[in-house]
């Protein structure tokens, strides 16, 4: 289920978009990051899923 991490450090580059540290994030890309390709899908998947399903709530 879980890769080992690539030489770029995600989280240093995400840190450096933001502006600051936030540990939520940076906990939820260094998870990601060590995802197999199939299984980072499978979670994209279901982001959009939730994401849309919190939309129409609002609505």
């Amino acid at each position: 289920m879980f890769l080992e991490l690539e030489q770029n450090d995600l989280i240093a580059r995400a840190a450096m978009l933001l502006g600051e540290k936030d540990p939520v994030f940076e906990s939820f890309v260094d998870t990601y990051s060590r995802l197999s390709p199939n299984n980072r899908k499978i979670l994209m998947n279901f982001l959009v899923e939730f994401s849309a399903s919190l939309a129409e709530k609002k609505e």
